[in-house]
This record gives structure tokens, sequence and C-alpha cells, in this order.
């Protein structure tokens, strides 16, 4: 069933499926925000009621959380292959925002991936002109990981999916509240503090889950051709600026595929939040240090590209470029982890007027 985006009088038949209630309501928001291009919603709370649902009823698309009381996110996953059989496009949801579980979602048939805090009226309407049902996208499954990594990352997942469950309903919360501090400045420096404040635990969720993670999977290097290709998968943070990705020509690297696009993907991230300039650029280029066994790559954003306070590491854990900025101060510091397993190394360098460059240096292919 392919979704016609072009005759919005028809409107779609929308399944949510989400057994949190406030979840649900933040949803429904949104999509009574899209009008006419929406008909109907209807709910389930469980992979059995979406199953029935889908037995009885024609939707038009599924929205269908991960994690469900009777289908943990790994049995969800595993379940989409059998769900999409309906004909249905499947648009999977959760608060985990994160590349490996995008990816595998993808693999198993997922039309596409949606993080929760990504759920607005604009996302949600981008998404339905996107989806159809004649096979859903393409990505990589995750590689298997020992069993102890496997187990950790179940148990970083699952808090760091409940944490950002949390942060999700407060941030809509918060944006009610917006209309009525319009007008009282103190009330409004209140509301200020505390998104700046869920951005802060949302970076920290993000960045623990993302350490356990890299150390979960295997790294495995080979000949890759680094491209902008690489980032293909990238989204920009919610909230946050898009990226236009720029790569020179460069020697083929010896790395492993997905932790080097975990570490593009970082860069991406930076300066999306970061960086200076419009439009939002970065750039990849050969650099001149590296012997005839290295490759080293300099990358850097058309604004600087972050601006520091004081002279400090960037990538050690919990450092970060300004002491006000909401986050973790853990992505430069995967980076490097990411970079050293595959061999490599990364390095910030300061350069004229006090901008910052990122070294990354590779063995050759």
């Amino acid at each position: 069933m392919r979704i016609d985006s072009t005759a919005p009088e028809r409107g779609l038949a929308v399944l949510l499926v989400d057994d949190d209630a406030d979840h649900r309501t933040i949803a429904r928001h949104h999509l009574r925000k899209l009008g006419e291009r929406v008909r109907e919603v209807t709910e389930a709370a469980s992979m059995e009621e979406t199953r029935r649902a889908l037995a009885e009823a024609d939707p038009d698309v599924v929205l269908l959380d991960l994690t469900l009381p009777d289908s943990p996110m790994d049995a969800t996953i595993q379940a989409i292959e059998e769900l999409a059989r309906h004909g249905v496009p499947i648009v999977a949801t959760s608060s985990l925002d994160e590349q490996d579980v995008r990816e595998a979602v993808l693999a198993k048939g997922a039309a596409a991936f949606l993080g929760k805090a990504r759920m607005v009226a604009e996302h949600l309407a981008t998404v339905f002109d996107e989806v159809n049902g004649d096979g859903g996208g393409a990505g990589r499954a995750p590689s298997n990981a020992p069993a102890a990594g496997a187990e950790a990352l179940r148990v970083a997942s699952k808090l760091a999916h409940d944490a950002n469950s949390w942060i999700a309903n407060a941030t809509f919360r918060l944006a009610t509240m917006r209309p009525a501090a319009q007008d009282d400045e103190q009330f409004t420096a209140h509301l200020d503090s505390i998104e700046s404040s869920l951005r802060a635990v949302a970076s920290i969720a993000a960045g623990a889950r993302g350490l356990v993670a890299d150390d979960a999977a295997a790294v495995e290097c080979g000949p890759v051709t680094l491209d902008a290709a690489l980032l293909d998968g990238w989204r920009a943070p919610a909230g946050c600026g898009e990226v236009e990705i720029h790569v020179e020509a460069i020697p083929p690297v010896s790395a492993d595929r997905p932790a080097l696009t975990a570490v593009l993907s970082i860069l991406a991230d930076n300066v999306s939040l970061h960086g200076g300039g419009d439009p939002l650029r970065l750039e990849l280029r050969s650099g001149a240090g590296a012997g005839e066994e290295l490759v080293e790559v300099l990358a850097e954003d058309s604004g600087g590209p972050w601006e520091v306070d004081g002279e400090r590491d960037l990538t050690e854990l919990g450092t970060r470029g300004t002491r006000r900025t909401p986050t973790a101060g853990v992505g430069l510091h995967r980076a490097r982890r990411l970079m050293q397993r595959m061999g490599g190394e990364l390095e910030v360098l300061a350069v004229e007027n006090g901008a910052r460059v990122i070294r990354l240096t590779f063995r050759r292919a």
C-alpha cells in the first residue's frame, strides 16, 4: 500500500502503537496539527493489540514504539519483518534515537525510523511523504557483540530509553507552558534553565549509552573509501541545524566502516550543535603530516569550528567547549577511542584566531 501524499483530502489512517499514555498524547497533538493529512488515529498499547489491529483494520501507516509491555526492544525489532508483511509501512519510533537502533529497524524492513524527540508535526509530515510499503528502508544490521557486551548494551539502552522518555514528556510540557510565560522574563528564564538542564541530561544518557555500545561492538578494519556516503544515515540532533558535508579526494584508509561512520557522525553532531557559518559545513581534506603508512585527514567547519573556553583537551571525558554548554562532553572522547581502536588517532588542534580543527590519523589501506 503506497501513501499518496498528493491527496490530502483522503487523509491517512494512522495506527499509533505506544504503551505510554503521555507519549500517545504528544503524538496525537502533533498528528492533529497535520489537519486533513490524517483522517483518523487508532491506538494500540501492546504487540498483541498491534497484531490484532493489523489483522482487523487497514491502516495506511503504523507508528510503532519499539518498547512495549509484551515485547522488549529487541523482540519488537525482530517482529518488524512480520508486521511489514501486511503491506503497511512501519515507522519505528523510540526515545532511544541512536544510529545502531535506526540501522537495525531498517534492516528488518521498517520504512523509516523517527526518534520521539523528533515526533513533531513537521517531521511526521516529512516521514509520511517518504515512506511506502514496498520493502522499507535498507540498513546494516549491527555487528554481533560478545555476550557480556550485549548484556551491558541491553541494560544501558534500557536506562537511556527510560531517561529519554521522561525527557520527551517534560520537554512537551515545557512547550505548553511557554505561551503563559511570554510576558514574564523571570518565568521565561526559569523555563529556559529547565530546558537547558533537560538537554544536559539527554546528552549524558546518550553519551553513556554510546560508550557502552562502542565497547560492545567488534572492530574489524579493512579498506574504506572516506566519502560523504558514510554519513547518508546521519540526522542533525533535534532542534539543530543541518550540515553540508564536503569531502576532498582522500586515499583509501584502513578502518571499520561502522566505527568510522560513528566518528564522522560525532563530528557532524558537533558542527550542528556548535559550529558557525551559513550554511553549516563539515569539510574533510587530506593533511600533509602523515608518512607513507598513514593518512592524515583534517576536519573543520565554516565557522571555526567551535568556541572554546581556555586551553583544554576536548577529547577528555566530560570536557566541554564552553562551561555553560548543556552537553555531557562525551562525543569527541568517544570518537578518539574509536579511532584508537582502529589503530589511528584523533586530536583537536588550535589554529589561528582561536579556532579548532580535528586531525584524524588512519593507517593507509
